[in-house]
């Protein structure tokens, strides 16, 4: 639950499985913070915070696709990073919270939890290899186990 935030617009394009922005009403946020027993219990349990993209992304989005499974998983863990890209601005500062929460699409279509990934290493999309090798290098999935790659579905579509 966010609070509408000074200069902060509400995100348009939030996709409709996603989970939505709940910007408290100003003229009820008024009232409710005339009576500060009831704002601070409010602020405490609804876990208020000022709205931003940023609060968006790293309170609500990743927690959300985490969860994702189904045969939509790749679908939205693609649209969550393309979205996460374009619109976390500063991504330095938020390094540590997308490390944390961010799962990985996989060439196989699994998504890699952050818990699950322990020291094993991480190869890029096959098609950015291109004149690299590493996709004439681990040919086979069995000569590759102990890498994961990551899906080519993150760079489908976009133009270099």
């Amino acid at each position: 639950m966010f609070t509408q935030a000074e200069g902060q617009q509400a995100l348009v394009s939030i996709r409709p499985e996603w989970p939505t922005a709940h910007i408290f009403d100003p003229e009820r946020l008024n009232r409710l913070q005339q009576k500060p027993a009831a704002w601070a219990w409010l602020a405490q349990v609804a876990r208020l915070r000022p709205f931003s993209v940023q609060a968006y992304i790293t309170d609500r989005l990743l927690d959300w696709v985490r969860g994702q499974a189904g045969e939509h998983a790749a679908e939205r863990i693609v649209a969550v990073t393309h979205f996460v890209a374009a619109n976390l601005a500063k991504p330095d500062e938020h390094r540590q919270t997308l490390r944390e929460k961010m799962p990985w699409l996989l060439a196989d279509k699994r998504l890699l939890l952050p818990d699950a990934r322990a020291d094993k290493r991480l190869i890029t999309p096959e098609c950015i290899e291109g004149n690299a090798g590493w996709n004439w290098v681990f040919i086979s999935a069995q000569d590759r186990h102990h890498f994961w790659l990551v899906s080519d579905a993150y760079i489908e579509g976009h133009s270099g």
